[in-house]
């Protein structure tokens, strides 16, 4: 049986719970971008239809949201 003095203090797990909820959105930060890269990289065609200026906007937001991952990330350190 567990005791209570097995389990860290509500302070840790607090912070415990806010280092995974930052790991968990720099994760899925990371993965947005590189879900958007791989369907450009596998299928260009796909968006010939977008505009120049769309495109660079689309490449502008992927690379803040990698930007951002590797904020949330350096800041679990």
């Amino acid at each position: 049986m567990t005791s209570n003095t097995d389990k860290p203090p509500a302070s840790q797990r607090k912070e415990n719970a806010l280092q995974f909820a930052e790991y968990d959105a720099g994760m899925e930060s990371l993965l947005q971008s590189i879900s958007l890269l791989r369907a450009w990289a596998a299928a260009p065609g796909l968006f010939d239809h977008i505009s120049q200026a769309d495109r660079q906007n689309i490449f502008l937001t992927t690379l803040e949201l990698a930007e951002l991952a590797h904020a949330r990330f350096t800041s679990l350190r």
